[in-house]
């Protein structure tokens, strides 16, 4: 608050990107400076109270997806009017449409997964958040139990956090099964 009292221009809009910081919406709102709130948490798991007070500060609630906005219409049924559904990058009309033949083997093929082997896939930034430590944890345990069984991670590396990503590399190279995780 301190610090846009002290702006010689405050900013035209604030972006909030994540329903974690009403606080922060209210103080831009108080300054007027109309805020978005790019809500990606199942809201579900906040207490009403928590919602409401989302809504109250944001002029704009902005969800991932369908199933996100409804979630929250559940919790909150009143606050949909400044809601929008915008859709990020990984939702498309064609998103799983493809030749799941053809990925499968060709998936298989550069990872050197036989076509009989199970895989298990996690997704995600490689981070705590994520959980990237406890798919490796829990890989290079099941892994060391179960040859058939091979896990692999989508997702690229965390710039901000990269304790995780070495735990995870450390949990699978002590369990000896770097080959299929």
């Amino acid at each position: 608050s301190n610090y846009l009292t002290g702006m010689a221009r405050l900013p035209s809009v604030a972006i909030c990107n994540t329903a974690n910081v009403p606080g922060h919406a209210a103080i831009f709102r108080a300054h007027g400076i109309p805020t978005i709130t790019l809500v990606h948490e199942e809201l579900n798991k906040y207490r009403h109270e928590e919602v409401e007070r989302l809504y109250a500060v944001s002029d704009c609630i902005v969800f991932p997806s369908q199933a996100m906005a409804t979630i929250a219409r559940v919790i909150h049924p009143d606050g949909q009017t400044n809601a929008r559904v915008i859709p990020q990058g990984l939702l498309n009309s064609a998103f799983g449409f493809g030749d799941r033949p053809s990925a499968r083997t060709a998936v298989r093929a550069e990872l050197g997964i036989p076509e009989d082997a199970i895989l298990v896939l996690g997704c995600g930034v490689r981070s705590r958040r994520k959980a990237v430590d406890v798919f490796a944890e829990v890989a290079a345990l099941v892994a060391a139990q179960a040859p058939r069984i091979h896990f692999a991670w989508l997702g690229g590396p965390d710039g901000a956090d990269s304790t995780a990503e070495n735990e995870a590399r450390e949990w699978v190279l002590r369990a000896g099964v770097d080959e299929r995780v």
